[in-house]
C-alpha cells in the first residue's frame, strides 16, 4: 500500500500519496494526547491535527492540512524496512524518530503554531510569452488569446516551502483547484469573455488566507465569435432557407400553372380545329349539295327532301358556330358568382331556398379552374338535393389574398359517420372526383357534416392557380 490504510469498524479506508505525497514511505505513526498525529516517513516527518486525518480517511479525495517538523536538517525515515515503527512516545511526553540523520527527538509542547494567515500577491500575467502589465481595473487580452499563465506567490517565511494554494478562474464554469505548493496557475484556448482569476493560501500550520488576491481579465472575440456575427449566420440561414421555399413555391406554381394554361392552349386548339376543318369543310359540303338541289326539277320529291335535309344542316352549322364560340369565350376569365347563380337557378329554381354570398375583394377566376369548380359545386348541390332533404342551400364565394374558396351549405340530414370515415358512398364516386378536381389545382376539399348542422363542402384553390 502507497499511502496510510486504517481498518475501522470492518471497513478499509485508505489515502494515496499521489494525492496525499506526505504519506509516502511511511514508517512510524503516533498520536500524542494534545490531538495531533505524528508520521515519519520518506518525504520527513510531518504532524496533523487527528481530527482532520480521521476526517481525511473518511473523504480520501479532502485536503488534510499537515506541518512539516525538521525539514530544515532534511530528517527522514530510516530506511524503507517496514517491521518496526520509527517513532516512540517516552513517559515525559516526547518524540524520538529513527531517522536517516541518526536519532532524533521533538517536545511538542514547544512546537510554536503559526497563526498568521499569509498574504497572498499575484506577481505575474503572461499570455503566450507576453508579460502584460498589472491593473487595478480589467486586463484587456487580445482574440484568440491561447495560453495563459499566471504566476502568485504567498508572503510567510515561517516555512514558505509549505505554504499551500488553491484557486480558481470566475467565468471558465470550473471550481476551485487545490494547487498544493506549485505558484502558477496555467490556462489554454479560453473562450472569449470575462474572467476572474482569484487565489488564497494557507500557511505551513494551514492557517487559510480566505480573502485571497484576484486578478480580472477580459479575451477579445474574434470577429467569427461576436454576438453580431452569428446573427448574420443565424439571418442568412433563415433567408437561404426562405429563398428556397421562394423557389419551391415558384416551382409548384409554374407547374399548376403550366397545367391550366395546357386546358387553355387545348381549347384553343380544339375550337381553331373545329372552326378551320370540320365546320368550313361542312359548310362546303353544304355548298355542294345546294348545287345539286338547284339542277333538280322543283316539285320532285328527292328536291323536296334534299332541301329539308339542307334546312336541317343549317340548324347543325349554326349550333355548332354557337359551340365553337362558347368555347373560345370560356378561354376568358370569368365571374364565378354569375354562374353560380345561374347553376342554382338551373339545378334548384324554386324548389328551395337558395343564394350565393361574395366577400372579399371580387376577381375575376382563371377558366379552367372555373369550370372545375363549377363541376364541383355542381355535384355538390346534386348530392342536397337527391340525398340531403334540405330546405335552403347557401353559397359563399371569398375571394383572398391567398385563395379563392368556394362552400355549398346546405341544412339537411349530413352525412354518415360511414360515409365521413370512407371518403365516399360505395359506388358512387362524386366526392372522390370532388378531390381529384381539386388536387388537379394544387387545392383541398374538406367535408363536414353533422345531423343538427348539416353538410358543408368546401373547396380551396391557392391564390396564384385561381387568379391569373
Amino acid at each position: 500500500m502507497k499511502g496510510l490504510a486504517r481498518l475501522k469498524g470492518g471497513r478499509l479506508q485508505s489515502l494515496g500519496e499521489r494525492t496525499h505525497p506526505y504519506l509516502a514511505g511511511i514508517t512510524g505513526i503516533a498520536r500524542t494526547a494534545d490531538g495531533w498525529t505524528w508520521i515519519n516517513g520518506a518525504t520527513g516527518i510531518v504532524r496533523m491535527r487527528s481530527d482532520a486525518l480521521d476526517k481525511g480517511l473518511a473523504q480520501p479525495d479532502r485536503p488534510i492540512p499537515y506541518q512539516r517538523v525538521g525539514q530544515e536538517a532534511d530528517y527522514r525515515a530510516r530506511s524503507n524496512l517496514f517491521e518496526a515503527n520509527d517513532i516512540a512516545l517516552d513517559r515525559d511526553g516526547q518524540l524520538w524518530f529513527a531517522t536517516d540523520q541518526g536519532l532524533a527527538w521533538s517536545d511538542p509542547a514547544r512546537l510554536a503554531r503559526n497563526g498568521v494567515p499569509p498574504p497572498v500577491a499575484i506577481r505575474s500575467l503572461r499570455v503566450d510569452g507576453k508579460a502584460y502589465p498589472l491593473a487595478a481595473g480589467r486586463i484587456a487580452l487580445p482574440a484568440h488569446s491561447g495560453r495563459v499563465q499566471i504566476d502568485y506567490s504567498a508572503l510567510s517565511l515561517t516555512d514558505a516551502a509549505q505554504n499551500r494554494f488553491r484557486y480558481r478562474l470566475e467565468g471558465s464554469g470550473t471550481g476551485w483547484f487545490d494547487a498544493g505548493t506549485e505558484r502558477q496557475a496555467l490556462y489554454t484556448n479560453l473562450a472569449p469573455g470575462q474572467y476572474r482569476f482569484l487565489v488564497i493560501a494557507a500557511n505551513n500550520d494551514g492557517v487559510w488566507n480566505r480573502q485571497g488576491a484576484a486578478l480580472a481579465f477580459e479575451i477579445a472575440p474574434a470577429f467569427y465569435q461576436t454576438r453580431w456575427f452569428r446573427i448574420l449566420c443565424i439571418s442568412l440561414i433563415l433567408l437561404a432557407g426562405w429563398l428556397l421555399y421562394r423557389r419551391r413555391l415558384h416551382v409548384v406554381t409554374e407547374r399548376a400553372r403550366s397545367r391550366v394554361e395546357a386546358q387553355l392552349t387545348e381549347r384553343e386548339r380544339i375550337a381553331r380545329e373545329l372552326h378551320d376543318t370540320l365546320l368550313q369543310g361542312f359548310q362546303g359540303l353544304m355548298l355542294r349539295f345546294q348545287a345539286v338541289v338547284e339542277l333538280l326539277p322543283r316539285g320532285e320529291r328527292a328536291r323536296t327532301e334534299l332541301e329539308g335535309a339542307l334546312d336541317r344542316a343549317e340548324d347543325v352549322l349554326v349550333d355548332s358556330r354557337e359551340r365553337v364560340h362558347s368555347l373560345r369565350q370560356a378561354l376568358q376569365p370569368v365571374a364565378m358568382a354569375v354562374r353560380l347563380r345561374a347553376l342554382l337557378d338551373e339545378m334548384v329554381g324554386d324548389r328551395l331556398d337558395w343564394r350565393v354570398e361574395e366577400a372579399g375583394t371580387v376577381r375575376l377566376v382563371c377558366a379552367p379552374v372555373a369550370d372545375e369548380m363549377m363541376r364541383i359545386a355542381r355535384e355538390a348541390i346534386s348530392n342536397s338535393l337527391r340525398h340531403a332533404a334540405a330546405r335552403t342551400i347557401i353559397v359563399e364565394l371569398h375571394h383572398g389574398t391567398d385563395r379563392l374558396s368556394l362552400a355549398i351549405i346546405d341544412d339537411g340530414i349530413g352525412l354518415s359517420a360511414a360515409v365521413l370515415a370512407a371518403g365516399s358512398r360505395e359506388g358512387h364516386y362524386g366526392m372522390v372526383g370532388m378531390r381529384e378536381r381539386a388536387q388537379r389545382m394544387d387545392g383541398a376539399v374538406e367535408i363536414i357534416s353533422t345531423t343538427r348542422t348539416g353538410t358543408t363542402i368546401r373547396v380551396t384553390v391557392p391564390a396564384r392557380v385561381a387568379y391569373l
